[in-house]
């Protein structure tokens, strides 16, 4: 996975965990190790994929959503999440991050990318943050979405 990270000032304690939790979350999901995924995850969690397959948000449980990802990432021969410009704010144990992201999608020589705005909210559970809440806002694509159809 590569992270671009505009860093304007050196973030707090509490914003680099909350960092470093989705780091660990998309690198989980762009390596295939599911199990890195999911230690991220919270037991119950929300996912809005709508603008980009028109699907309202989603309550799963942890296992639920990795077994989602699972079976479309089948379809790839690898994926990477680029991360860059993010905004984190952290408040009360809760943490919302903002960020743009371009997530590349190969099956052989053939490309699907996303690009668009990844949104966030980690709870904070002891010391560590989990995520509850992922929103994907699309920006923009490119290549051929039948690639995940084959």
């Amino acid at each position: 996975m590569q992270v671009a990270i505009n860093l304007q000032s050196v973030p707090c304690k509490d914003e680099q965990g909350a960092l470093n939790t989705v780091k660990s979350f998309l690198s989980g999901i762009d390596m295939g190790n599911f199990e890195l995924g999911a230690a991220v995850l919270a037991d119950k969690l929300t996912a809005d994929y709508s603008s980009l397959f028109g699907v309202e948000d989603v309550t799963h449980s942890k296992s639920g959503l990795i077994k989602k990802y699972q079976k479309f990432l089948s379809h790839f021969d690898q994926v990477t999440h680029e991360l860059s410009g993010y905004n984190i704010k952290v408040e009360n144990h809760i943490a919302h991050m903002v960020t743009q992201v371009r997530a590349t999608h190969w099956q052989g020589h053939a490309l699907w990318a996303i690009t668009g705005t990844y949104r966030f909210t980690l709870d904070k559970v002891g010391d560590d943050f989990v995520i509850s809440h992922i929103v994907l806002d699309v920006a923009g694509e490119s290549g051929s979405r039948q690639l995940f159809n084959d």
